[in-house]
């Protein structure tokens, strides 16, 4: 499972990457990404709700 978050986590960051220019974008992005890694930063996101620090 750790695996999954983790892909999910890397496409989140590589969306936000997409539009450099859109401060509002890259940080919507960034807290997807931040919720696959741990999900009691940020409660919200794409992930599989395991989170990548919680599969390990």
């Amino acid at each position: 499972m750790a695996e999954a978050e983790v892909h999910t986590s890397l496409v989140q960051a590589s969306i936000a990457l997409r539009k450099p220019d859109d401060l509002e974008h890259r940080n919507a992005q960034a807290k997807a990404a931040w919720h696959a890694i741990d999900l009691g930063r940020i409660k919200e996101g794409p992930s599989r709700n395991f989170g990548v620090r919680n599969a390990a």
